[in-house]
């Protein structure tokens, strides 16, 4: 919504300022869950690995702590 006072000039920057700030939350929301996607296939393979082969435990605790770190 836009004042009724404004040119249309101002119109158009205000409707494209409201674009560009969507495009970039949406852009900072995507990164988040591809990091966390990330984070959270590295952490199952280190759990997995824990599991089936005899990794040491500090191996796969610090490929659990990738998940957390992964998203930020």
């Amino acid at each position: 919504m836009v004042p009724a006072g404004m040119s249309d000039m101002d119109q158009i920057r205000s409707a494209v300022n409201n674009v560009a700030r969507r495009c970039r939350w949406q852009r900072g929301w995507s990164g988040a869950w591809t990091g966390f996607l990330l984070g959270a296939a590295v952490a199952l393979v280190s759990l997995l690995a824990h599991k089936l082969f005899p990794v040491s435990f500090t191996v796969s605790l610090f490929g659990l702590l990738a998940m957390p770190l992964g998203s930020g």
